[in-house]
């Protein structure tokens, strides 16, 4: 009995808060129906709430839990409960058609329709300070990027091979100018009195050294040519590892000439510690290292990157069992090296230093002697190599100590001056007539 006048009872609410609803919607918009739609929803679960608990309190005085009733008891409390919920969900779905539209519309104007998410942009501004580096390059036909089969067409015509007429030794070069200058690597002519250039079409032309520098192992030619094809310069700091380059040279010999080979860049900014035939550090080169397979006779080759342009030229690999690692002097500084040659000027510090250190000097020579019981390093002759020793030390004076450490030989010099920098100063201590004597002496390179 309590049961049926509960459902009757909220049923009646129900239906008369839906009309109330219904004419509230037209009065005050969508947001009111918003709030009854909630409104009767809390008071549909309140009702099901005490229907729950009367019938509860009916089996209170059973020795029974409620989900033990019989299963009479159970199948008409469903059945009353089952057609109370389909009531239900028919009001529902009237109030749905009446007063949520209104709800839906009021979301279909809140929400706009450009995406709102934030785009970020890899190309956006960074914070100050911070330095944008982006690792991809894009090769593909708009890029104008090459393949490997249009860089050789593109760049054979430009690579020389370069001979040494007068001992057969073979290298390889690039015409650098239209007008027949000819870049090559240093010891390529070194003690080369008759140098020859080969061009690509068999041409061949009798070379004049203009200048070569073997502190940074690069040399320029002139041949008697006009109207040449020459190079197309990249910049090499540009360079990522990985990246795709490309070699043509002559390797071997010039029955090779115009060998192309493909790699990669291994490693950039490799620093080489390069040493005189007395094991005396003489330079450190900072270079391209690249796996593309370079054999003897490719020292001076041009270094091509994905577009054809040269990035470096070929100075050297390591021999012996090592395979896939040679070395490319980088494009920035060779450049700037060449132009200073073309104008008959010596390439300054700074030029050099681009990628090349050279070790410090003492400038002296000469051999282990023991005087009196006492081991020293006795000066033979000096070097030209901007060192002050020759102006303040003697043929004959022997060396026992450098800056406080005692020495006798060639290489414990050595390892002390490497310690240092071109133009450092260090103190020479020297027995000269059976006297000690100790000097200051800048050091040279």
């Amino acid at each position: 009995m309590g049961g049926n006048y509960g459902k009757k009872r909220f049923f009646k609410s129900f239906i008369d808060g839906a009309r109330k609803k219904k004419a509230d919607d037209k009065r005050k918009g969508d947001s009111a129906g918003r709030q009854i739609i909630k409104k009767e929803t809390q008071l549909y679960q309140s009702n099901i709430g005490n229907q729950k608990s009367y019938e509860e309190e009916q089996h209170k005085d059973l020795d029974l839990s409620f989900t033990e009733k019989t299963e009479t008891v159970w199948n008409k409390k469903r059945s009353e409960l089952a057609r109370a919920v389909c009531v239900a969900i028919t009001v529902i779905a009237v109030l749905a058609s009446i007063g949520v539209t209104g709800y839906a519309l009021y979301i279909a104007k809140k929400v706009p329709a450009e995406n709102t998410f934030p785009t970020i942009d890899p190309y956006g501004n960074i914070p100050e300070g911070e330095k944008k580096v982006i690792f991809i390059k894009e090769h593909d036909s708009e890029s104008g990027a090459l393949t490997p089969s249009e860089i050789y067409e593109k760049c054979k015509g430009a690579v020389v091979t370069v001979l040494c007429e007068d001992n057969s030794s073979v290298g390889s070069g690039f015409i650098y100018s239209a007008d027949g200058y000819i870049a090559t690597a240093a010891h390529v002519v070194e003690n080369c009195e008759q140098i020859s250039v080969v061009t690509y079409n068999n041409r061949k032309f009798i070379a004049k050294l203009i200048q070569s520098d073997t502190k940074t192992d690069v040399a320029l030619l002139k041949i008697d040519a006009k109207n040449l094809p020459c190079v197309e310069l990249g910049i090499s700091s540009e360079l990522l590892v990985g990246e795709d380059v490309y070699a043509i040279g002559t390797p071997a010999s010039v029955d090779y000439a115009g060998s192309f080979c493909s790699g990669e860049v291994t490693y950039f900014n490799r620093v080489l510690s390069i040493y005189d035939n007395t094991g005396a550090l003489e330079k450190k080169m900072t270079v391209i290292q690249t796996n593309a397979v370079l054999n003897s006779g490719n020292s001076g080759s041009p270094l091509f990157d994905g577009f054809g342009r040269v990035v470096g030229m070929v100075t050297m690999k390591l021999g012996g069992e090592y395979d896939g690692i040679g070395f490319a002097l980088p494009a920035d500084g060779v450049s700037n090296i060449l132009d200073a040659m073309m104008k008959n000027e010596i390439p300054d510090d700074d030029v050099v230093s681009s990628f090349v250190t050279l070790a410090p000097k003492l400038g002296i020579f000469g051999e282990t002697v023991s005087k009196d019981g006492k081991y020293g390093y006795q000066i033979s002759s000096f070097a030209e190599c901007g060192s002050t020793a020759k102006t303040v030390l003697r043929e004959g004076d022997t060396v026992v100590g450098i800056d406080g450490e005692e020495v006798s030989r060639y290489e414990e010099i050595v390892n002390i001056i490497n310690r240092k920098k071109p133009k450092d100063t260090v103190s020479v201590t020297v027995i000269r007539n059976r006297q000690s004597l100790t000097f200051d002496i800048i050091l040279g390179q």
